[in-house]
Parts: C-alpha cells; structure tokens; sequence
C-alpha cells in the first residue's frame, strides 16, 4: 500500500520516559538514513510475543531495557561473545532474519569512566545493583583490569556500601534509583573528593545521587552520558557509519528541556473502523475538559468530499499522505484528544509523532462487533462487498492485517466489545491517568 521507513525501536517497561527515540531519531536523519525509531512497552511475559511481531515486521535493530535484558536472550538467534559473557543484551541487529544480541552498556560505560580517570588498570569500583546493567558495567571494567564488587539491593545498606567505597576509586548506580526522584542510594557523608561517581539512572533534571556527589567535589557521570555513549555504539552496529555524537547529546538535552516546560499531552485514540474512537473521543475530551479532534473528518473538511468518495478518487495511497500530514500538524497541539483512522499507524512516522506528543490508546474490537456497528453503513470502501455491503471477509482479514502495528503503536489497550461509549470512556480515563 505505501513504503515505509526502516523501523528501529526500543522494548521495554516503562518507555515513556525515555530520551533514546530523541538520540537515535537525530543520528538516523543527521546520518541521512532513511529510519525511524520509537519506544515499545512491553509488560512482563509479553516479550516473546513482541519479539515475533518485531521479527514479522522486519524490523531492523532494537535496543532492550529493563526488564528484558537478560530475558530477551531467550528469543534471539546468535549472541556476540561480550553480551554472552555479560549475560545480558541492550542492542539486537537484525541480519537479513537473523537476530543477534550484543551489549553497548559495557563499551558505553568503560568509554565514558576511562575519560574521566584515564588508566583504568589497578582500580577499584563498587557497582550497586546485580541486574543487567551492573553486570555490563562490571564486566566492562574487568576487562580494563579494575577489580570490582557487585551489591544486590539486600546488600546496599549504609553500613555495607560504606565498607566497600571506602577503598574504592569508582561508585557505579547500575539500579533505577532516582530515576523518579527517590534519595539518593548513597549517603553523602560517604563520599569524598577523589572518588568518582557515576549513576546510570537518568532523568528530567540530575539525581539526587549526582547532586550531592557535585556538592562534596566527586567527579561525576550522569546516566544521560552513559545512555548517549550506548546509543552511538548500537548505532554503528545497526548501520556501519559513525554518528554524531554531539549532536546526539545537544538532542537529548533538548527533549529533556522540552519535556519540562510541554503542557498536557495529547490523547491519541486508535483502532479498527466501528471501534467508537470518534464517539469516546468526544466524550472523553468534554470530561477532562480537553479539545477533540478526528483526522477523517479535518481531511474530509480540507478537501471537501468525504473520505469514500478520497479513497475511490485518488486512491489511497494519497488519503494516507493527506493522513500523514494531518497528525503531523495535531502532534504540534497540546492537550487535544485525536480519534485517528484505522489506518493511521500503518506509518511509522505516524507512530513515531503520536508517541512524542502523547499516550496511544487503543480501542479493540471484534469482527463480529465491527459487522453489527457498521450495519448498513456504505462509507467504508475498504470493507465495501460487491453489493456494496460491509463484507466480513474483508474485515476479518483487514482487521489480521493491522494487527501487528496496532499492538507496536499502543501504550494502553481497551476492550470495546459488549460495552456502551461511557463505559469505553470510563475506562480509557483510568487508563491514562495510570499512565501520566
């Protein structure tokens, strides 16, 4: 139907947060490579589903956070030597159907810790975790001759973390703490001046952690310098090419200021035709005081003629472009509740513009469902029989069709079938208040 961009995400859970599509979307355009990159929630005992979606889609290369990676080991083909040592995977090229895993966390790590203290060889670092991350960060270290100690969270009492950087030249935050503000892990009275503090947790603003390093006159590494110097490493193995990196930092900062100062998201409500978006937008929107809006109809008011008559006119490659272009200009807004086309997440930039101004919700319905609410209705060419009537077939195979980028595009998912449009409103409520 339409060609699109080479896809590229990250899987994870929570993703939202996240400032990787920011980096990796800037190095993909400043290197003139035609891709798109976005973030995947996935839930616990939903990665071996999303891994043969991804596979089914084609996508290109992924990088894996937590809680998966260590888990998504067990859905991949081949594993470079260091990810397999490490136990763990960041970073999965896509090799002509072959998967393989490897591991950036380390080499971002080391890159970073080596220019801020040179030899490493002989040196000595406490890691505070024993997840993923801290198993990178320590391996990386190894490998540069410097003899570290892993804390599990059990372990990382006062007493304990104080016994262990006392001797040592290198602290390591390798666990979520203070990612959402929380104390800093380590108190600063255990801290002094010629110790090295590094925290892999990054957020809108420095940690706690990092502050009070700065106030006793640690040097310091923030997890926005680990998350770029990983990212430049998944990049180069998913392309080849060198990109830049001060570019990706100067990236990253903005969305960071911009993520402050935004006002209130957008809601992006989508699904299959006879889902209810429309109606459920509505209400959705005059509830939580909201502006609406729904892409056919402002394509419908631009061209002025109806999406059918669009559709069988131009064809629809052009009503997608005219789509495309449509939630370009509503990701612009703020705090407007969008009921999208059925077809509007078949693009990745679509997806990729959504997910950067909002929260994606999908609305789920049946086959059987989409035949009792559609009943009559001759405005849908897609579904339309040679009568004229919805044809079933047509929507039981257009509906399998979208399946996969449906469940990519979401961020939250509400079952429709059997329930009224406050019911279905009610319930997406709930659902993005959970999520902000």
């Amino acid at each position: 139907m339409m060609a699109n961009k080479s896809l590229y995400c990250l899987i994870g859970d929570p993703v939202s947060h996240s400032i990787s599509p920011s980096i990796q979307n800037y190095a993909f355009r400043s290197s003139c490579v035609d891709a798109v990159y976005f973030p995947i929630k996935v839930k616990f005992g939903e990665l071996g589903r999303c891994i043969g979606i991804l596979r089914d889609l084609d996508v290109k290369g992924m990088n894996v956070t937590m809680p998966h990676k260590m888990e998504v080991i067990r859905y991949i083909d081949k594993l470079d030597e260091t990810a397999q040592r490490i136990g763990a995977v960041n970073t999965i090229v896509n090799d002509v159907g072959t998967l393989k895993g490897y591991n950036t966390d380390a080499t971002g790590a080391v890159e970073a810790i080596s220019e801020a203290v040179g030899d490493l060889k002989g040196k000595k670092a406490t890691i505070l975790g024993r997840g993923g991350m801290a198993r990178a960060v320590s391996f990386g270290l190894e490998r540069e001759g410097v003899e570290t100690k892993m804390l599990g969270r059990k372990e990382m009492g006062e007493e304990s973390i104080g016994r262990e950087i006392k001797d040592s030249d290198i602290v390591c935050n390798c666990t979520p703490i203070g990612m959402n503000g929380e104390p800093s892990p380590i108190s600063s009275t255990l801290m002094r001046r010629d110790l090295l503090v590094v925290d892999a947790a990054y957020a809108t603003r420095k940690t706690e952690l990092i502050r009070n390093a700065e106030i006793r006159g640690c040097r310091t590494i923030t997890g926005l310098q680990l998350l770029v110097n990983q990212g430049v490493n998944a990049f180069k193995l998913w392309t080849g090419l060198d990109p830049d990196k001060d570019g990706m930092m100067e990236s990253a900062r903005l969305r960071i200021s911009e993520n402050k100062r935004r006002g209130r998201r957008n809601v992006y409500l989508v699904g299959f035709m006879g889902s209810g978006k429309s109606s459920a937008g509505q209400l959705i929107a005059k509830t939580l005081k909201m502006k609406f809006a729904d892409t056919d109809n402002l394509i419908s008011k631009e061209f002025g003629s109806t999406v059918k008559n669009i559709i069988e006119g131009l064809g629809e490659y052009e009503f997608r472009m005219m789509e495309k272009r449509t939630i370009e200009a509503l990701s612009i807004r703020r705090g407007t509740v969008v009921a999208t086309g059925g077809g509007s997440v078949l693009n990745y930039d679509n997806i990729h513009r959504m997910k950067e101004s909002g929260l994606i919700v999908l609305l789920n319905v049946s086959p059987t469902t989409v035949m009792e609410r559609l009943k009559g209705s001759s405005s849908h060419p897609l579904l339309n029989g040679s009568r004229g009537e919805i044809d079933y077939q047509k929507v039981e195979n257009l509906l399998s069709a979208r399946k996969h980028y449906y469940d990519i595009a979401k961020d939250a998912e509400i079952e429709t079938d059997g329930k009224g449009v406050e019911v279905v409103a009610e319930e997406i409520i709930r659902e993005i208040g959970g999520l902000k």
